[in-house]
């Protein structure tokens, strides 16, 4: 007889995103998309058609944060300053020891706030930031921006492992004074 399945939905408001570098982006990151990732390959002629072969390189997509912009706008300034940091408009790139290297860590959250599963990039640099819309016409809604970056590659971490210390902080904390 085969083992009962205990099947408990995963909700999208169930996450988690910590950036030990990037503290505003942290505390106010309101969406991620886990990016998908691609098995590259190629098409070789055969007496019958085409045969698709898949090849030995993975592709990863962009990952892409949402937050929200602070009143001092503390938020957009820290990625901002980031990016600055990978391609400066005046000076051109800093060199790679000058750059530290980033890791978003984005842990999927059971039904009682605890990570079930960790995704983690590796290597992340910044691509795009996203744009900030000011209408007067609105109903004063909040600012919101997106950062896009991408990664050398992704790990998946299963509840195995032991999760790092700060997925069990108060977000308030993250904020320095």
């Amino acid at each position: 007889m085969a083992d009962q399945i205990e099947f408990t939905q995963a909700r999208s408001t169930n996450f988690s995103v910590h950036i030990n570098e990037l503290p505003y982006i942290t505390y106010y990151t309101t969406d991620v998309m886990i990016p998908g990732i691609n098995l590259a390959g190629t098409k070789i002629q055969a007496p019958t058609g085409s045969v698709p072969i898949s090849d030995n390189k993975i592709e990863y997509d962009p990952i892409t944060l949402g937050f929200i912009v602070d009143e001092n706008y503390n938020s957009f300034k820290e990625a901002y300053q980031w990016m600055i940091k990978h391609g400066s408009p005046t000076s051109g790139r800093l060199s790679n020891s000058e750059i530290p290297e980033i890791t978003i860590h984005v842990a999927a959250l059971d039904s009682n706030k605890n990570p079930t599963v960790v995704f983690k990039f590796i290597d992340v640099h910044p691509v795009s930031i996203g744009e900030i819309t000011f209408n007067s016409q609105g109903d004063n809604e909040v600012v919101t921006c997106d950062l896009t970056c991408m990664y050398t590659y992704m790990e998946v971490e299963t509840k195995t492992t032991e999760f790092p210390e700060y997925f069990f902080q108060i977000k308030q904390n993250l904020i320095p004074a």
